[in-house]
């Protein structure tokens, strides 16, 4: 039987969606070979016809969701060219977002798991961060500030911590008063 000849790309694409979904509502050590194929509908020798090793899924799921982070900032800055920011972390940090541990950003669920992995899924982390930086970098209020890199890391950190926080609370009140509290925060160290 012949396929298609996007096939695999689909598959492979396939295999890093769900599997992306899963570091992040599991961890890297919350699923194994085994049980990420069967997320995906396949078997385990299949998904290894993609990847050697779990360890290279994770890694691929780092860049593809780093490169959604850098992707989203041009989103926004694009449809919202004077009030980006402020839109970004008002999504960001929305109820939404922090609901969404499985399809949400990467920086507050893989980072700990990347803290814990190997040198080359680290360099890749940081390779994507630095393109995430760069595209906030891109645009006021970060372009031209003379503290602008600073504050671009600050308002990354701020982002992925405050959502992490907001997550961890059982309570959504002081959930979304650690959201508001960082969106005040994104908006100062953007100034």
């Amino acid at each position: 039987m012949r396929y298609p000849p996007d096939r695999k790309q689909k598959t492979r694409a396939e295999i890093v969606s769900v599997a992306g979904a899963v570091f992040r509502v599991k961890g890297f050590d919350g699923i194994g070979v085994d049980g990420l194929a069967a997320e995906a509908g396949l078997t385990s020798g299949a998904l290894y016809k993609h990847f050697a090793t779990k360890r290279m899924v994770f890694r691929e799921v780092v860049r593809v969701g780093l490169d959604r982070l850098r992707a989203g900032i041009e989103r926004f800055q694009h449809q919202s060219p004077r009030d980006w920011l402020n839109q970004m972390a008002h999504w960001y940090l929305g109820p939404a977002h922090r609901a969404d541990v499985g399809g949400g950003c990467a920086l507050p669920s893989l980072t700990p798991e990347v803290v814990k992995s190997d040198l080359e899924t680290r360099a890749a982390y940081q390779r994507g961060l630095l393109q995430a930086l760069d595209a906030l970098m891109a645009q006021p209020p970060f372009r031209d500030a003379p503290e602008g890199r600073r504050h671009a890391w600050a308002t990354l950190a701020l982002l992925a911590g405050g959502v992490g926080l907001a997550r961890a609370v059982p309570d959504p009140v002081i959930a979304d008063e650690i959201a508001a509290a960082v969106r005040a925060a994104v908006e100062t160290a953007a100034q």
